[in-house]
């Protein structure tokens, strides 16, 4: 098998697996709608400049509902046992990562994209002026963060109580000091 075919593969089965359970999904889509919700509640336009500061609260709630879904990448095949038969099938193991990387960076994608929409609706925030080099910053961003939860996530898949430590390893390597 090649190796293209068994990272496409990986992508198509996980792709379908959570679009399927919706379980990670929902629950980060949720999450970062509330937010941005209770951003819109509690954050006085008058006195806050969102040009500004609506950034890094998007970012936050970003980090925050991406570390929802990106830290079960692994978990589900370890849970089930299958994640055992994935790593004595005749394949590279970087093939099985990055299959599980491309899965994480479409959710998250999709995540930003629909938390850019709501931030736009809901908080007024200007993003036309400079869009083509957000998304560009964006993609980056969203590659980087990615390779570093699934990273992570595969790190901590047999770890007891790996909800709890996921957070703990990821927050302090995505911010710099």
């Amino acid at each position: 098998m090649s190796y293209a075919r068994a990272v496409w593969l990986v992508f198509r089965k996980d792709f379908r697996e959570e679009v399927r359970r919706k379980e990670n999904l929902a629950a980060s889509f949720f999450f970062a709608f509330l937010s941005l919700v209770l951003f819109y509640f509690s954050v006085d336009p008058t006195r806050v400049d969102l040009g500004r500061t609506g950034a890094g609260l998007l970012w936050l709630v970003i980090l925050f509902a991406g570390s929802l879904f990106m830290g079960a990448t692994f978990r589900k095949e370890t849970e089930t046992g299958t994640l055992q038969a994935l790593l004595l099938a005749p394949v590279d193991r970087s093939a099985l990562f990055l299959g599980k990387f491309l899965v994480n960076l479409a959710f998250l994608l999709i995540l930003e994209g629909l938390l850019l929409l709501f931030a736009f609706l809901l908080l007024a925030m200007p993003v036309g002026e400079h869009l083509a080099q957000l998304a560009g910053v964006w993609t980056l961003v969203s590659v980087g963060y990615a390779a570093v939860g699934t990273l992570l996530s595969a790190l901590i898949a047999q770890v007891r109580g790996g909800q709890v430590l996921y957070p703990i390893l990821l927050f302090p390597v995505l911010i710099r000091f």
